[in-house]
Formats: C-alpha cells, sequence, structure tokens
C-alpha cells in the first residue's frame, strides 16, 4: 500500500485520483490529460501498469510512487485518493502501459 509520508503534506492542494484496489493490490490511476500536463513520459512506468484511452494505472508499490513524485513535482499538490474496491478484472484486463504504448504508435 502507498504510504503517506509526513504530515507535512496537508498543507499542499490536494488533487485527487481513483484507487482501485483488491484485497491484493491496487492501481491508481492517471488521466493521459494530467499525464501530459506534468510532463512525465508513461514508458517509466514498468508493465505491471496498465493504460486504456482514458489514461494509465499505475501499480501501487513502484509506478505510482514514480508518479507521485515526478507529480509533485511538477505542480506541487498532493495526491488525495478515492478509493474503488473490487476492480481488479476490469483493470488486469487491459493492456500493460508498454503494449499500449506500441500499438499506439502503431496506430491500432
Amino acid at each position: 500500500m502507498i504510504k503517506v509520508e509526513g504530515a507535512a503534506n496537508v498543507n499542499r492542494k490536494g488533487q485527487v485520483f481513483d484507487f482501485y484496489k483488491t484485497t491484493t493490490h491496487g492501481w491508481g490511476f492517471v488521466p493521459w490529460a494530467v499525464i501530459l500536463q506534468s510532463k512525465i513520459c508513461p514508458s517509466l512506468f514498468s508493465d505491471l501498469s496498465h493504460a486504456d484511452t482514458d489514461g494509465v494505472y499505475l501499480e501501487e508499490d513502484v509506478d505510482f510512487p514514480l508518479f507521485e513524485e515526478l507529480f509533485l513535482k511538477a505542480t506541487g499538490k498532493r495526491i488525495v485518493f478515492h478509493d474503488i474496491v473490487d476492480a481488479e478484472e476490469e483493470i488486469r484486463m487491459k493492456d500493460s502501459i508498454k503494449a499500449y504504448l506500441v500499438n499506439l504508435r502503431k496506430g491500432n
């Protein structure tokens, strides 16, 4: 699970992101518009993360903390979660982020 480091972060303006969770894992959803506005390269994220035309579903242990660090540097905003439970099948059926980007380049 993602850890919140220190209470000082609560003074920052927050931005809400959906967090899809199951009994064993979770993914933070980030719309493509946020990725583009924050100037974050989506190819930085692992195959544990997924994507579709709406955005990226970043794996909670490695990819979302990386996004959180880059997002904070780019915007100065803290992240607030809106939890969505029992969404594992919905997320796992999506392409990995790497496969999605390859297909996007091919025009598929």
